[in-house]
């Protein structure tokens, strides 16, 4: 992968992160490299800058994004999955997304977690990638430098014969048109469709860049 290399012995004096194994100081740390082949691998020693750091490269080069969205009565409404994400504090907003397994393609990833996290069974052509260039989550320590490697975003239509009003003012679909796929997906409380500009003061980041390349395809003609 490249960019993570080994720190020299005379570099140790220098390090700015601490390396801490079941509570203890590891010491003399020249390299480290935790792997898991469902997601990816963290590694930590020497960047290419001279500084000692951690990235992480993701199976796939970077997993995926999809966005469902609808246009009713001329608004734009996006569809997003109500969720538990601890590192986010708890039940969130998200656009539904996820990692890209080994040896599976892009595409077809994106289509396994609107299956898995908003309970999309029906082949739908309505789904397409969105133009620009593949994403960075965080520069500092993701590494999306090679050739392919990054977010890919994508979005599908929903027909608004598909969904209904909600309670809450928001749209949901209509019974009978998603269900639970996984037991992944039985923890997940429900897809909302909101509107755009309400949907982009949530706090997850995935969701606006999706929002904002949508918007920028809606321009054009999705």
């Amino acid at each position: 992968m490249g960019y993570i290399k080994w720190i020299a012995p005379e570099k140790q004096a220098k390090r700015g992160w601490t390396l801490y194994v079941n509570g203890v100081e590891m010491t003399g740390v020249l390299h480290v490299r935790l792997h898991n082949p469902q997601f990816g691998e963290v590694e930590y020693g020497e960047t290419e800058g001279g500084w000692d750091s951690w990235a992480f490269n993701e199976n796939g080069g970077g997993g995926v994004v999809t966005l469902p969205f609808a246009n009713i009565q001329g608004r734009l409404y996006v569809g997003l999955v109500y969720q538990n994400r601890p590192l986010q504090g708890g039940k969130v907003f998200n656009t539904p997304r996820g990692f890209v397994d080994p040896g599976e393609e892009n595409f077809k990833a994106a289509v396994r977690e609107l299956q898995e996290e908003m309970g999309w069974v029906s082949p739908d052509k309505r789904m397409k990638m969105l133009a620009g260039s593949l994403a960075n989550p965080n520069s500092a320590f993701f590494n999306t430098a090679g050739e392919g490697m990054g977010v890919k975003y994508y979005a599908m239509e929903i027909l608004p014969s598909q969904l209904e009003p909600d309670q809450d003012g928001l749209w949901k679909f209509r019974e009978g048109i998603v269900c639970p796929v996984s037991k992944i997906a039985e923890l997940i409380y429900g897809c909302k469709f909101m509107p755009w500009r309400q949907a982009t003061e949530l706090g997850d980041q995935f969701t606006l860049t999706a929002i904002a390349r949508l918007l920028a395809a809606q321009l054009v003609g999705f």
